[in-house]
């Protein structure tokens, strides 16, 4: 959940360390367009770091961006910035803001690791013996898709899984795809 014009997101953003930053910086006042505009000025003249200028850079096909789409820490609108300017990445959107995105770890991580697999020419795969495994595809593993070989998450259960944290709240997440 990056976004780019950073100088946009420190002036915008709810967090501590980031409004923080803005006041002692001289954003007097957050709700003032002037005010917030020529702070987003004087902060892209410090700012050494800055996604929009290492986007042309980066392969769009190699990439895989999580977004946000109720976030007021990383402010949405400069997700679909970045996104833009990415030339359009494979995204996944998550209806949540920053932190409530956290429901979805389980999930996201099963997701970059599909991803990323993919990508490598690698899976996870489970046997019909049970055995488990990462890599390269092992020695008597048909290629495609049958009902024993799934992407999963390393150290998640099978199936539904209560995720810590979330005792006694009811929230259930699967932590594989099949």
């Amino acid at each position: 959940m990056a976004g780019g014009d950073l100088a946009v997101v420190l002036a915008r953003s709810v967090e501590r360390e980031c409004a923080g930053l803005a006041r002692a910086s001289g954003l007097s006042s957050p709700e003032d367009p002037k005010a917030v505009a020529a702070f987003e000025e004087r902060a892209r003249c410090i700012l050494q770091s800055e996604p929009f200028v290492l986007a042309p850079y980066v392969d769009p096909r190699r990439m895989l961006l999580f977004t946000t789409r109720h976030d007021s820490s990383v402010p949405s609108f400069t997700q679909e910035r970045l996104l833009e300017a990415l030339d359009c990445p494979e995204r996944d959107s998550l209806p949540t803001g920053h932190c409530s995105a956290i429901v979805y770890l389980p999930w996201i991580l099963s997701r970059a690791r599909e991803f990323l697999c993919a990508r490598l020419g690698l899976f996870s795969w489970i046997d019909a013996a049970g055995g488990e495994g990462f890599g390269q595809r092992p020695t008597g593993v048909r290629s495609g898709r049958s009902p024993w070989i799934r992407l999963r998450l390393a150290g998640f259960p099978r199936g539904p899984a209560v995720c810590p944290g979330f005792q006694g709240t009811g929230v259930q997440l699967s932590c594989q795809r099949t």
